[in-house]
């Protein structure tokens, strides 16, 4: 998916969400923790899924920070 096509797709959930950009925020981190276990556990990939843990822990502290 292209960045536009991405952009597109992102827009409508933002506007749905009650919780804003932070909750979109916060939801992505959850999503990059579900990727990093999916990853360990299915392809015993530590060190790929420790950088999507790593991801996962900078979104939650932009969302802390969010209040929009």
């Amino acid at each position: 998916m292209k960045q536009a096509e991405l952009m597109q797709a992102i827009e409508p959930i933002l506007d749905r969400s009650e919780e804003g950009a932070q909750g979109f925020i916060f939801a992505l981190a959850r999503v990059c923790n579900e990727k990093a276990e999916h990853i360990e556990i299915n392809w015993q990939d530590k060190s790929h899924a420790k950088l999507w843990n790593a991801l996962a822990a900078k979104l939650d502290k932009i969302a802390d920070k969010t209040t929009i």
